[in-house]
């Protein structure tokens, strides 16, 4: 469990989710976009989604989030070849 909070330590210090945390506090900031969303997941109003994506902040956010999700794709590779050189954790 130690190396599990450390590891969360470490994620988030890592200038990628530093980066995707700011976007999100600059999303929830915007009260016209927080609103535009909202109404979009209530109507599924196809100009609303189009308004929402082309918004520069919420384009950078999904930016940000694919960094990160990228991100989370190499440390299951590295943590799966750690895995599978122990031999029996998995």
């Amino acid at each position: 469990m130690e190396k599990i909070e450390k590891l969360k330590e470490v994620l988030n210090a890592c200038e990628v989710v530093e980066k995707l945390q700011e976007k999100n506090s600059e999303i929830m900031k915007d009260k016209e976009l927080l609103e535009t969303i909202k109404k979009y997941q209530e109507t599924q109003d196809e100009s609303l989604r189009e308004k929402i994506i082309h918004h520069p902040t919420f384009r950078e956010y999904k930016h940000r989030e694919t960094e990160c999700n990228f991100l989370i794709l190499e440390m299951n590779q590295k943590l799966k070849n750690s895995f599978n050189k122990d031999k029996g954790c998995i």
